[in-house]
């Protein structure tokens, strides 16, 4: 699956591209690429259009692809989910798991446990669990996109990580992971936008 980035080009390939809010467009692209937006046979996206109820079924399904809500035990392991992959449940294991698109992890998830062990993500890993009694435990995991944490910035990351020593692994003494954020200006940017050069992140609260 391609990964999220800052180019809205892909939009012209559909002739009423300038109806998307300029706001949007970029947010729309990324969308696309991911494969969630197909257009429709005209040629067109008809942004202004009122989606149906049936238009909105296919997009959640491409979005939140395999939804998993209890551990599978085996039925998790040592397989390959062609789609996206959402954990929506407690105490989930997964082990030794190709996933072929992203892998979300819901707020719902982090009511228990969640392990990954052995993982491989052909997408981002999108965290909106956070939940300082059930942590999110990774052993070996490797992706090709970017770690997006969808909780406030406020909060910490309960995240204990181990890794393997594998290059596209992250964990202690690896590569820091690829995110996006949006500067003052309100545009997005992302770590690896200032590969080889210094940086210095300022994290901080309001108390």
């Amino acid at each position: 699956m391609p990964r999220y980035n800052n180019d809205a080009r892909v939009l012209e390939q559909f002739s009423d591209f300038k109806s998307i809010s300029p706001a949007t467009q970029l947010a729309v692209a990324n969308m696309i690429e991911k494969g969630y937006f197909k257009g429709y046979n005209d040629g067109t996206i008809k942004a202004k259009k009122t989606i149906t109820r049936a238009e909105a079924i296919v997009l959640l399904k491409r979005v939140f692809g395999r939804i998993i809500t209890a551990d599978l035990g085996n039925d998790a392991q040592n397989t390959t989910v062609n789609s996206n992959l959402t954990l929506a449940g407690r105490d989930i294991t997964l082990k030794n798991l190709m996933i072929k698109g992203d892998l979300y992890i819901s707020e719902n998830a982090g009511k228990g446990t969640v392990t990954l062990d052995n993982v491989a993500v052909d997408g981002d890993i999108i965290v909106k669990a956070n939940n300082a009694e059930y942590p999110i435990l990774v052993n070996g995991c490797q992706y090709r996109g970017a770690i997006k944490l969808l909780y406030p910035a406020t909060k910490d990351c309960f995240v204990d990580i181990s890794s393997n020593g594998d290059k596209d692994s992250f964990g202690i003494g690896s590569p820091a992971p690829d995110f996006s954020l949006h500067n003052l200006k309100g545009e997005v940017v992302n770590l690896s936008d200032y590969k080889g050069k210094k940086i210095v992140l300022n994290y901080f609260a309001t108390w």
